[in-house]
């Protein structure tokens, strides 16, 4: 594949969030692609094929055009989950496993104000934990993909590496999904004879691929911190006194002392 067909499809070096979704957008419409086919091959009872052989066959100059619709089915269903109900970070994350909002205030924003430790209001993370969108301000101050201070090889290198954590959560998300399937195929459609043994092999795999993919979570979280800790760094290098007017700022908000 030539560089510029690997941009088209997955822009390598995503320079804002947007690059960011369009990214998983892809990545989202062409694994449910083969997760589809997995589940017809592997999943579907026989008469459920059947019927998806007679649908297809009633597209004309099938398979082209037919393979086309379903692609743009399934691209659409990728735009809607990813663009639409950001589905990996609004949904799986905020309800699910709640990483980032730990991520937050359990690393971003105590590295961030290290320096002013002595100058916080007592009560500063607990105001944090209560409103953490608005002392989150600071550090997207410098970071936003509007008009960012730091460098932007550094928000390129952090995009780079969250599109590889989001990846490893959407890989999740479907994954669960599958074994759910697979349970309620077996157990909602027992009168199509699907054999036991079958559901249960892909079960295994199933699970086998979660624990692979949760290996791939720990190591993608592990740079996403690294990339995180350099931008950090850069703000506290550069730009330590536009830093402590936003802190003072947000005192100023929350009725915190800052001395």
């Amino acid at each position: 594949m030539s560089e510029s067909a690997s941009i088209w499809i997955f822009n390598p070096h995503p320079r804002t969030y947007q690059d960011v979704k369009s990214n998983l957008q892809k990545y989202t419409a062409i694994i449910l692609v083969f997760s589809g086919l997995a589940v017809y091959v592997f999943v579907l009872p026989e008469s459920h094929r059947q019927f998806l052989e007679t649908l297809s066959g009633r597209i004309p100059s099938f398979p082209l055009i037919g393979l086309g619709i379903f692609g743009a089915v399934f691209w659409l269903l990728g735009w809607i989950l990813i663009c639409g109900f950001e589905i990996h970070d609004k949904f799986y994350d905020r309800h699910v496993t709640k990483w980032r909002r730990y991520y937050d205030l359990d690393f971003i924003l105590p590295a961030l104000v290290r320096p002013f430790a002595q100058k916080l209001d007592k009560r500063f993370f607990d105001e944090a934990g209560d409103h953490k969108y608005e002392f989150m301000k600071p550090f997207y101050h410098f970071v936003g993909d509007v008009d960012p201070k730091i460098g932007k090889n550094f928000i390129v290198r952090f995009y780079e590496s969250i599109t590889k954590y989001w990846i490893t959560q959407i890989n999740e998300i479907l994954l669960f999904f599958l074994l759910l399937l697979t349970f309620a195929y077996y157990f909602v459609y027992r009168s199509f004879a699907l054999p036991l043994e079958d559901i249960v092999i892909a079960e295994i795999v199933i699970v086998a691929l979660l624990v692979t993919n949760r290996a791939f979570v720990l190591t993608a979280r592990r740079a996403v911190r690294l990339k995180t800790a350099d931008e950090i760094e850069e703000i506290l290098v550069k730009f330590p006194n536009e830093l402590e007017e936003q802190l003072k700022g947000l005192h100023a908000k929350f009725n915190l002392k800052y001395e």
